[in-house]
């Protein structure tokens, strides 16, 4: 199987907290904290702004870059989710008015967290989806 990416979304919370607001009240620079870590920089959410808000923006991006083409899959990736199980995907895919697709959160809570994300699996090895960008027909 075959996985094409027709579309693609991301949104960052608006918040941001430098290295000089983290490096202030500590015996340290802003200088230091990045040459150590590479970052500069971290988002935050703040009050009545969630990640599912985040995801639900990040998706009608991807559906907007899909240019219309069929969707047949939703995948929310981040580091930071709100609960590990229910996954959030399928309830992006709700709001988004999607229907019936794929819809999985990689790393949270494993298939049982998602809704028909069952890759094909032969004797002890699961045959999963090679990911390439491509053109959708």
């Amino acid at each position: 199987m075959t996985v094409i990416l027709c579309g693609l979304g991301g949104c960052l919370p608006p918040q941001i907290i430098d290295n000089q607001q983290i490096s202030s009240g500590l015996d340290t620079t802003p200088e230091w904290i990045e040459s150590r870590t590479g970052i500069r920089e971290r988002r935050m959410v703040s009050d009545g702004l969630s990640m599912l808000d985040l995801a639900i923006k990040a998706g009608a991006r991807a559906l907007a870059s899909a240019e219309g083409r069929a969707v047949q899959a939703v995948v929310v990736a981040t580091t930071s989710p709100e609960r590990i199980c229910p996954a959030a995907a399928p309830e992006v895919a709700s709001v988004l008015g999607l229907g019936d697709v794929r819809a999985h959160d990689p790393g949270r809570g494993g298939a049982a967290a998602s809704r028909r994300f069952k890759p094909c699996c032969r004797g002890d090895r699961a045959q999963l989806p090679s990911l390439r960008p491509g053109v959708c027909r």
